[in-house]
């Protein structure tokens, strides 16, 4: 480390920003404000830093908006120095957040709801080896993606499939080019995965992790399974959970002796068509919906035990 200069051995002009420095600093102690910040204000600044680096701003992008460099930002996180200089801190607190359309390309993003997006695309019925290079990707890095093997992408390619996604979600791909044939094939190795159409997702919740595609509108329950079932449609893990768990509650009802799953199943249909009677849906819907006929929904206003 290098000693700095004796002051008989200084410039004039660095003798004279000395002086500035010393008198600078007397003053910041007088005033209760000290060139370096107490661990208190320290704890702040850190606080503030993990809190955006936690929401996906990166520390190249926070010394860029406050002026610190990289190397000041990471150091302090890492405990390094215990304390900031006064202008380091004030230019760490008054740093705002990028929203992500100001995010550098390199900003690394989950990579669940780019996932989704391509998976639904793929089961939609367009190739892969259509979609990779309309987001100039090799297919094999494109399957890499698609398959979950990546948990995080880059800022620029999650903008790139969402508006891909927007533009191609609910086409047919037949329109555009595509053979009846590479269609039906792309279907086919989604169907096999269990990928999701676009339809089955919601743009507002594509990408939150405890969110899953709705093929029936009742997913998660019984009746979502025995929608499945009756539209021939590979039944999805909510679905098979559900079916799952009302097949483990039957077998340990007929051991006690009581109501078998079919009964059970029976009366949870029943409530289930009251249910929407009373929101005021149609005879018609309601049947099309639960996949029921008109004596059974008949049945569910009556007195007869099912």
């Amino acid at each position: 480390m290098t000693r700095p200069p004796r002051r008989g051995t200084l410039t004039p002009e660095q003798r004279k920003e000395a002086n500035r420095i010393a008198k600078r600093s007397k003053y910041f102690r007088a005033i209760g404000k000290p060139l370096r910040v107490y661990p208190w204000e320290a704890e702040a600044a850190l606080k503030k830093i993990s809190t955006y680096h936690d929401d996906g701003m990166s520390y190249e992008s926070m010394a860029r908006a406050s002026g610190v460099s990289r190397g000041a930002l990471h150091e302090l996180v890492r405990g390094v120095h215990r304390t900031v200089m006064r202008d380091s801190y004030d230019a760490i607190m008054a740093m705002q957040f990028e929203p992500p359309a100001t995010w550098r390309e390199s900003t690394r993003v989950p990579s669940l709801g780019t996932e989704r997006r391509l998976q639904a695309l793929w089961a939609d019925g367009w190739p892969t080896k259509e979609l990779a290079p309309m987001l100039n990707m090799t297919r094999q890095n494109f399957m890499g993606l698609v398959k979950g093997q990546q948990q995080n992408v880059t800022h620029i390619m999650h903008v790139q499939v969402a508006a891909l996604y927007d533009k191609l979600a609910g086409t047919n791909p037949e329109d555009h080019g595509i053979t009846y044939w590479a269609t039906c094939t792309a279907k086919t190795w989604a169907a096999k995965r269990d990928y999701a159409p676009s339809h089955c997702w919601d743009y507002d919740t594509i990408d939150n992790p405890e969110a899953f595609p709705q093929w029936t509108g009742e997913c998660g329950t019984a009746y979502g399974a025995s929608i499945h079932l009756r539209e021939d449609i590979p039944l999805c893990p909510p679905c098979r959970a559900a079916r799952n768990e009302q097949a483990r509650e039957s077998k340990e009802t007929r051991k006690r002796g009581g109501q078998t799953g079919k009964r059970q199943f029976a009366i949870q249909r029943y409530a289930r068509i009251r249910e929407l009677a009373a929101e005021g849906h149609t005879r018609e819907y309601i049947q099309n919906q639960l996949g029921i006929g008109e004596r059974t929904y008949y049945r569910a206003f009556s007195q007869e035990d099912p």
